[in-house]
């Protein structure tokens, strides 16, 4: 299954509880945030050289917002 090659799923938004419900119920570590910068500032926190970050979601969701809220993180 996924769940045995993901260490964590991170939400962004109200309408997507079911996917860190379910990634839950598989034993696999969620994290929910309001915000893509919320979870841009935690992954900064999180993040470890040679880590493989995902950023999946529709184009309404506007995922990539993440990766520009991680560059303005400091290391």
């Amino acid at each position: 299954t996924a769940a045995e090659h993901i260490d964590l799923v991170c939400t962004v938004g109200d309408g997507v509880a079911a996917i860190a419900d379910e990634a839950g119920a598989a034993g696999v570590a969620t994290a929910s945030f309001a915000t893509h910068a919320e979870c841009a500032r935690w992954l900064g926190e999180v993040l470890r050289p040679g880590d493989v970050v995902l950023v999946k979601g529709s184009r309404l969701s506007a995922m990539e917002q993440i990766l520009s809220h991680l560059e303005e993180v400091p290391s």
